[in-house]
């Protein structure tokens, strides 16, 4: 199950639209909240799931980037994100 933490990026005009639907996703927790940036952490069941979840959050509209601070693979399997 792999379990990651995240730092969201957004423009200053979408911040509080983008927190929302961060903050309203039942596989991720919004951890921390600043004027540049959105501290998550996401749960997924595997991989593949993940890597989904990943493209959905850089989909969002004001997202800019999305950066990777810690990753764990509970399962043992490795996954790549980058296609």
């Amino acid at each position: 199950m792999p379990i990651s933490s995240l730092v969201v990026h957004a423009e200053e005009r979408c911040h509080s639209n983008v927190c929302g639907l961060l903050n309203g996703h039942p596989a991720i927790e919004v951890v921390h909240v600043s004027e540049s940036a959105i501290a998550i952490v996401t749960e997924t069941p595997d991989g593949s799931v993940d890597k989904l979840l990943w493209r959905q959050i850089e989909a969002l509209s004001g997202v800019t980037h999305l950066e990777l601070v810690y990753h764990n693979f509970e399962d043992g399997k490795e996954y790549h994100h980058v296609s």
